[in-house]
């Protein structure tokens, strides 16, 4: 049977909606069922749609989530029992906001003239967010019967003392369960507040990369999927000019999969195209993320529907095996 790498990027309810589209298109256009996946590496939002994944949600049932379609029985019970194991409204209150920066030393590490990280910069000097995500945490807690899934499952934030990336999952950090770890990874720095682990405090994994591609570059996998919403198609990421941030993290990725590819591993990338992008304008309500999650699911096939990717789908029939 072939091994599958599956990576999920950050990027908010965006990214929950473009994971929503890809991985239905996955399943809908080659077959492969994500839950399937040899190693999930999820990083902030897609830390969360790992979660949903290994807790047995399909992506079937995600994409009719996001659609406003109808689930099935099985997806119906899984959304019941998550919903009755979510905390209350005051769960999700907000703290007394501050201006102390987030982490000095974090900020001097990512000044290191070697390995500049605007990402660790900007973080570190960034306020200590305020606002709590118990409620994400809470989500991903309530999906599983164990504290962490059973299947191989990363998920990727920065420690505050020094910026350090923690691979929860994967490294000798403290254990925690899957919630608390979702949590961690999600806690972007500004906004929410770091989530302590043992003796450490972690925020959002994405202030490395937003898709952390590198972790599986030397694993010998048969192929990698990597569903990346902070960052576009080669040919628009040279045109935002007004996004630095999708342009930095565009770079980022292209790095990381060339080292995956120079291992001899197929690499399969589906990022937004200019229609993915022009409809995350205004606001974000439910119709917006419909057409997000639908749009998505068409770059997916189109992406699919090309000669690059025959191999990642010559993957998927072996997984099937």
């Amino acid at each position: 049977m072939a091994s599958l790498a599956l990576i999920l990027s950050a990027g908010g309810p965006t990214a929950t909606a473009f994971h929503g589209g890809v991985l239905a298109a996955l399943w809908d256009e080659a077959g492969w069922d994500a839950r399937q996946a040899t190693l999930i590496v999820g990083t902030s939002a897609g830390s969360s749609a790992a979660a949903m994944l290994r807790g047995g949600f399909s992506p079937s049932d995600e994409f009719a989530r996001l659609t406003d379609g109808t689930l099935s029985p099985e997806g119906q019970q899984f959304a019941d029992r998550v919903r009755a194991s979510g905390p209350g409204r005051a769960d999700s209150t907000a703290g007394a906001p501050t201006k102390r920066p987030l982490g000095l030393r974090m900020a001097f590490k990512g000044l290191l003239p070697y390995r500049f990280r605007p990402g660790l910069v900007l973080a570190g000097l960034a306020p200590r967010g305020s606002q709590s995500l118990a409620r994400v945490g809470a989500t991903a807690r309530a999906a599983h019967e164990e504290k962490w899934p059973t299947e191989s499952t990363w998920v990727v934030a920065a420690r505050v003392a020094d910026g350090a990336r923690a691979v929860f999952g994967r490294d000798d950090v403290p254990r925690t369960d899957i919630g608390t770890a979702v949590q961690a990874s999600s806690a972007v720095p500004n906004v929410y507040r770091p989530v302590r682990i043992g003796r450490h405090e972690y925020v959002d994994g994405a202030i490395h990369s937003s898709t952390n591609a590198d972790l599986v570059a030397a694993l010998g996998f048969d192929a990698v999927v990597i569903v990346s919403s902070m960052t576009a198609v080669p040919r628009r990421a040279r045109c935002i000019d007004r996004d630095p941030t999708r342009t930095y993290f565009s770079h980022v990725l292209a790095r990381e999969v060339a080292a995956i590819r120079a291992t001899g591993t197929p690499v399969l990338v589906v990022q937004p195209t200019a229609a993915d992008l022009a409809l995350r304008r205004g606001d974000l309500d439910d119709a917006a993320i419909s057409a997000i999650t639908r749009q998505a699911r068409e770059t997916a096939r189109a992406k699919l529907a090309r000669s690059e990717a025959q191999h990642v789908r010559a993957a998927f029939e072996a997984a099937r095996v």
